[in-house]
């Protein structure tokens, strides 16, 4: 009883700031579809969509590698933090490269080093969430998300309404994501922190070569959602990405949801799966997957009874005429979220190697289905497309845990 509170206290907090922090960036594309349209939104969404990969790629998963050795034999924190430090300017540099890129289309090339500049901080605010997550801390990513969230609508939106600007409002958004990682993230977990010098060149290599595979593996499953987005781009305009991005925001909410149910429940899974308690291991995960399945079903009738209503609340007009879409994707967003519980929760087995080519497979199913579908079919085709990567997706999980199964250790 002890353990199930204790897990509900964990849940509730990570949950109460995802909660928070996902209602945040659906409340700047709410905004941002009220007061200048889809092109706008369409802008922010492809910004957002070229540098969340690249920080997923850059960050190499390091926090999932602290979190899940739960033998205590993690290398002092001074090491991830000298890593992520590095793994900071090359996210950097490649915004710069992107920003080059599309320097073709108007107004990107700031969009996309300002987004880059937020990610970094979300990048380093993920690091000291790990070492808290390790001590038991989870209120403090709780917080931290709370005040990432809450403080960025603030300055996007009073920036947006004072300036009209976009890049001037995502600016104010990533100086608040540095603040918050600074005066809270930072000085909340400095007690476990340790010496910061000196600098270990072997142990960021070591650690780099640990987690690199898995690194890897997680920006291929998240580039699944946003190759989508950048054909549809492509093919169909920013005005239509706009459209499809807002309507596929549920998809973005569901995930940062099995994200914190998921960091809740992998150093359990990992101990259970480390010492063969397959029966406890299998118990968690379908009991949290019945509850995930419900609320994915609560949230796909909500679209079907009151998609309209709510899309026109949430968008405007423009958007609302798209609800036989906005049920489609929110059907097709449930399949892909519970996929993707599964696949995090798979992170328990250290099948690290097996993920990585299982993921990059899924990637070339959906590279196919995107270019057959997005071109003729437009919008639609890009629900199309999602659906088809979620159920790629859930067989390739299912491969992973047979293949996972079937090896006397499971740590690599």
């Amino acid at each position: 009883m002890m353990a199930h509170n204790s897990f509900m206290r964990t849940a509730s907090y990570l949950l109460s700031g995802m909660a928070v922090y996902a209602l945040s960036q659906w409340l700047i594309i709410s905004f941002l579809a009220h007061t200048a349209g889809a092109g706008v939104v369409g802008q922010f969404t492809l910004a957002m969509s070229l540098i969340a990969p690249a920080m997923v790629l850059t960050s190499l998963s390091t926090r999932t590698l602290l979190q899940t050795d739960v033998d205590n034999h993690a290398a002092p924190f001074k090491d991830y933090w000298h890593l992520r430090l590095l793994t900071n300017i090359f996210l950097l540099l490649i915004g710069i490269g992107l920003a080059w890129i599309y320097h073709t289309t108007p107004g990107m090339v700031g969009l996309i080093i300002a987004i880059t500049c937020y990610k970094i901080g979300e990048s380093s605010s993920d690091i000291t969430f790990g070492l808290a997550q390790r001590h038991q801390q989870s209120h403090i990513m709780s917080r931290g998300l709370l005040l990432r969230g809450g403080s960025g609508i603030v300055a996007f939106v009073s920036c947006y309404w004072l300036t009209n600007s976009l890049l001037l409002s995502i600016s104010a958004l990533a100086i608040s994501a540095l603040l918050v990682f600074y005066l809270h993230d930072w000085r909340h977990t400095k007690p476990w922190h340790g010496a910061l010098a000196p600098l270990d060149w072997s142990a960021l290599r070591r650690i780099t070569w640990i987690s690199l595979p898995i690194g890897v593996a997680t920006f291929i499953s998240g580039f699944n959602i946003v190759l989508p987005r950048l054909v549809l781009e492509e093919y169909a305009g920013l005005e239509a990405l706009g459209i499809f991005a807002a309507l596929a925001y549920a998809l973005t909410v569901g995930n940062l949801v099995i994200n914190a149910m998921a960091n809740t429940l992998l150093s359990t899974l990992t101990d259970h799966w480390n010492n063969r308690r397959f029966h406890l291991y299998f118990h968690i995960i379908a009991k949290q997957s019945v509850f995930l399945a419900g609320l994915c079903t609560i949230g796909t009738l909500t679209a079907w009874l009151a998609g309209k209503p709510l899309l026109h609340l949430l968008y405007g007009s423009t958007f609302a005429q798209y609800h036989p879409l906005f049920i489609a994707i929110c059907g097709a967003s449930s399949v892909i979220i519970l996929a993707n519980f599964w696949g995090y929760l798979l992170l328990s087995t250290r099948t690290f190697t097996a993920q990585l080519i299982l993921n990059a497979a899924t990637l070339g199913v959906v590279a196919i289905a995107a270019y057959m579908l997005i071109p003729p079919y437009g919008i639609w085709g890009a629900t199309g497309t999602l659906l088809v990567f979620g159920a790629t997706k859930i067989l390739a999980n299912i491969a992973t845990l047979i293949h996972a199964l079937k090896q006397p250790q499971t740590l690599s």
